[in-house]
């Protein structure tokens, strides 16, 4: 099976007036890929190879090339068939969709330069980079040799796959894109369900907690001054912290099978829900949610891992025991059931709920769900949702260490909630 994965590098090595002249084709780029998007929106062609001279020839004068108006289109016909493309998949799965598709528009200074423009070449004697990326056949008589530094993970990526002959290039980066081979998908022995959330990033249905810390990079991103350097870093430290998170997920041992909840819109209409805070509405905007599932997909992929999502109602508002089903069961991250009493971890439950889900239908035959990796007074601490992973496992060191001494104790030391 083959992937694509893409690494950044900068283009700061190079000089203004080169950064000038790229800018300058960049911005004709772009407007020639919207009314190429305006053209193939209502008359869209199948595929890029009726994108011949006639119809390249037909959006007026520009000054750009027919090669990089051959690249433009192709961009053009991504965007208007990868719209298409969701409203058709929406429509197939029975979702809330728009009856009427938005046609899209290229805002950003983006240009998906094929080689028929751009070409990179590795540089042996060159001080403080590595490559030239040579831009050709752009129009106007522009042509550029820009300086390209790797880096560590350009270096991993080179190492087991190999780059493709397309690259997306901005005012700042260069995307490079390389094909890997990755072997089949294990199979279904290992499953396990992730809960996202902003207190604890992913709640695992093996009783384990990661991310507990993500509250405290969101909360860094708001006390800096909005637009401002420091909050460049804090959301970079965000998603760092995301990164690493999805590491310690889809790396757990044994794990075949990793479910989590389609989570849709969850901004939606917060502002109008006057239950929901100012505070509130700027957490799930810092969130990122959309970044962190993609990550979680991205490495399972990678690792052979499958991947699958189940509805995301009423997850963490279902009791296990007695499937009694209520708001008021939930307060805060505590879970205790109106109808029979059953208590522990909302978070946790609520993992529980999304891989039963899974098991239960009819993609879920022949799955084994991962065991628990608590157990005894770690796994009774741990579901009553009072105490961190942090916490437990720093009371089962004092208890270990005092079995250890010469001390004796007659029981084990169990924390006190302050609660």
């Amino acid at each position: 099976m083959q992937i694509i994965r893409s690494t950044k590098c900068s283009l700061r090595f190079a000089t203004d007036n080169k950064h000038q002249q790229w800018r300058r084709f960049l911005v004709e780029y772009v407007r020639v890929v919207n009314l190429y998007i305006y053209q193939f929106w209502f008359n869209t062609p199948k595929n890029n190879n009726e994108l011949n001279k006639c119809v390249l020839d037909t959006i007026g004068s520009t000054w750009i090339t027919q090669r990089a108006k051959a690249c433009a289109a192709r961009q053009a016909l991504g965007m208007v068939l990868g719209v298409r493309a969701r409203i058709a998949t929406a429509r197939k799965n029975k979702e809330k969709c728009k009856t009427t598709p938005k046609k899209p528009v290229l805002r950003k200074l983006k240009a998906e330069l094929s080689s028929l423009c751009a070409s990179l070449s590795i540089s042996k004697n060159a001080h403080g980079f590595n490559a030239w990326l040579h831009l050709s056949s752009l129009g106007d008589k522009i042509s550029l040799d820009l300086p390209i530094k790797f880096h560590k993970h350009y270096h991993e990526l080179a190492q087991i796959g190999k780059r493709c002959n397309q690259f997306t290039i901005t005012e700042d980066y260069i995307q490079i894109a390389f094909e890997i081979t990755v072997e089949p998908k294990l199979p279904p022995t290992g499953c396990a369900a992730v809960d996202s959330g902003i207190n604890v990033l992913a709640s695992v249905s093996t009783q384990e907690q990661y991310g507990t810390d993500v509250k405290e990079k969101i909360y860094r991103i708001k006390r800096c001054k909005h637009g401002s350097k420091g909050q460049q870093r804090a959301r970079r430290a965000l998603k760092q912290y995301i990164d690493i998170t999805a590491k310690q997920v889809y790396t757990m041992e044994d794990l075949t099978l990793l479910v989590v909840e389609k989570l849709k819109n969850i901004t939606k209409n917060t502002k109008k829900n006057k239950k929901v805070g100012r505070d509130t509405r700027y957490l799930l905007g810092s969130w990122n949610v959309r970044y962190w599932l993609n990550r979680l997909e991205m490495g399972c992929e990678r690792n052979r891992v499958s991947f699958r999502t189940v509805p995301a109602y009423n997850t963490s508002t279902t009791c296990p025991s007695c499937r009694h089903r209520c708001k008021g069961n939930r307060k805060g991250v505590i879970f205790k059931c109106l109808k029979c009493g059953h208590e522990g971890n909302a978070d946790l439950i609520a993992s529980d709920e999304i891989l039963d889900r899974f098991l239960k239908s009819k993609y879920g035959d022949g799955c084994t769900r991962l065991p628990s990796k608590l157990s005894g007074t770690r796994n009774n601490l741990a579901s009553c949702g009072l105490f961190s992973q942090q916490d437990i496992t720093t009371f089962e060191l004092i208890n270990e260490q005092a079995r250890e001494s010469s001390e004796t104790i007659p029981e084990p030391i169990v924390p006190v909630s302050n609660t």
